[in-house]
This record gives structure tokens, C-alpha cells and sequence, in this order.
């Protein structure tokens, strides 16, 4: 049931293994939009060489004009690399090297941190304004030089209402997974994208809907069709739920639904319904 979300219960006890980790290398560098296409082209040439302890997002977003910006950033549309590497220092410096000069970066926080501060990596405000939020995702293999244009174009203009982009590194072990040890689908793409429109109420949602939706059409034909349901936003329809498993992977977990849920009590999530109930609740 790894991966079939809430379908089918409420967890109430979780069992996890910890590895000892002591100290990682990580953080974030930054550079203006304007420089984005160069970056985005050298991250994901770069994330193809890295070995499986160093994970990485790459961000396209637009910075407000807050005190608790960095001066450096405030008001600034940007590209933000992020990583983390679960090892020395020096192999972390080696193998950070080639995001952290691609250009002139408005900011760079890479350093050998403790794991417990493993969160300060992304930078993520504690608190965010109330906003309405419209979200949209896909997976890839590869990024064509059309995509990375798309990507940088659209979301790098804060006309679009695109609020955020971000691209997260796949593969190792997600990709290292047996097919059938669990119905969590991600084994080909290398790349995850999500992107996020936002804005103070309904109708000034609008304008970044329609971009979300021109980027996603542009982009499909680069997708590998795999999706990853927690990045799917709130909106997914049956199909969409359906497509996020293999066909064989989704009769498993209809088998296990007309077993332990068949009225289908668990249906305000991902849904997949029993069998009984072909229509989606």
C-alpha cells in the first residue's frame, strides 16, 4: 500500500529507521533571472553526475520587497539552486562547484551545517500571507533547450502570476525500487517539476491559471507521464489519480479498497474507489 495515499486508512503509528548523520553540506546560491537559462542548462547537465548522497531543487520565483529578504534579493525575480550533500566537506565543495560559478550569484549559503538545521536550506519563511493557490506538475526525463526556455520565460515574468516553479531531483532510490515492492510509481523520470500560481483572491488567480496551463500544454510533450500525486494539487480528477499507477499497480490497490474500504469512507484524497463504485466520489 506504500504510495496509495489515504485510500485506505488513518495512520496511527509509524515505525522508521535512522541512520547516523552527523554533519551535511548544503544550502542555496542564487542568481538573477536573467542569467537563468544559463543555469538551467548547467543543472541539469549537472544532476546527471552526482552521486546518490547529494539530492537537489532548482526554484524559479520572484522575491518580495520585505525586510525579511536579504537586501541582495528583495523585489528580485531569481533561479535558486538548492542541495544537499550527505558527506565530507571537501567532496561537498568539489561537487557544488560547478552551480555555485555558473554566474554572478546574488547569494550563495553553502556550508557544512548540522543535519538538524537540514531545513534551513530551503529558507522557507515560517509564515506566508493568505493566498489562493493553483498548482500544477509533470516528470522528465530530459529537459530540451525549447523547455528550458519555456520554464525561464514564462515563469521568470512576474506578469504571468506564476508564483513559483520548482524542479526536483529524482532517481537513486526512488529509481532502485522493485516494480513490484510498492504501487509509488517514479522510476523513470530523473526530473520532478511543480509549478505554482498564487494570488490575494480568485479572480487575480486567473491570469496565473491560464499561464500554468500554457506552460504545462507547451511542455507535455516532453513528460514522461508519470505523476506524483502529492504534487498534483487538489484538483485531480479519477484519470489522473488512475495514470500516477501502473494498470497492474492500480487493480492491486482496487482489490485492497473493495477489501478494507469497500463503501469507500477514505475518499477525500487521491481517490481510487472499489470496484463497487466505478464513478469518482
Amino acid at each position: 500500500m506504500r504510495g496509495g495515499g489515504g485510500n485506505f486508512g488513518i495512520v496511527t503509528a509509524l515505525e522508521c529507521a535512522l541512520y547516523p548523520v552527523n554533519k551535511i553540506f548544503g544550502g542555496q546560491v542564487v542568481y538573477p533571472i536573467a542569467q537563468g537559462k544559463d543555469v538551467l542548462n548547467a543543472y541539469v547537465k549537472w544532476v546527471k553526475t552526482v552521486p546518490n548522497e547529494l539530492t537537489s531543487a532548482m526554484r524559479i520565483m520572484h522575491f518580495p520587497s520585505i525586510p525579511a529578504i536579504p537586501p541582495t534579493l528583495r523585489g528580485m525575480s531569481a533561479i535558486v539552486i538548492m542541495a544537499c550533500y550527505n558527506g565530507e566537506e571537501r567532496a561537498g565543495e568539489a561537487l557544488l562547484q560547478p552551480m555555485r560559478t555558473v554566474g554572478t550569484p546574488l547569494l550563495d549559503t553553502f556550508a557544512q551545517i548540522p543535519y538538524s538545521q537540514v531545513a534551513t536550506i530551503s529558507n522557507d519563511p515560517p509564515e506566508a500571507p493568505p493566498l489562493f493557490f493553483y498548482t500544477e506538475s509533470g516528470a522528465f526525463q530530459d529537459l530540451s533547450q525549447s523547455d528550458i526556455e519555456t520554464l525561464v520565460d514564462l515563469a521568470g515574468n512576474p506578469a504571468s502570476g506564476i508564483r513559483l516553479v520548482e524542479m526536483r531531483q529524482l532517481g537513486g532510490a526512488f529509481a532502485r525500487q522493485p516494480e513490484d515492492a510498492m504501487p509509488f510509481g517514479i522510476r523513470q523520470a530523473t526530473l520532478y517539476l511543480g509549478v505554482v500560481a498564487a494570488a490575494p483572491s480568485p479572480a487575480l488567480l486567473a491570469g496565473g491559471k491560464r499561464s500554468v496551463a500554457t506552460m504545462m500544454q507547451t511542455l507535455s510533450p516532453g513528460m514522461t507521464g508519470e505523476v506524483l500525486l502529492n504534487l498534483a494539487g487538489d484538483n485531480v480528477s479519477l484519470d489522473r489519480t488512475r495514470a500516477a499507477y501502473s494498470p497492474e499497480h492500480y487493480q492491486r490497490l482496487v482489490a485492497l479498497k473493495d477489501r478494507y474500504d469497500p463503501r469507500n469512507i477514505f475518499r477525500f484524497n487521491h481517490n481510487i474507489p472499489p470496484s463497487s463504485n466505478g464513478v469518482e466520489s
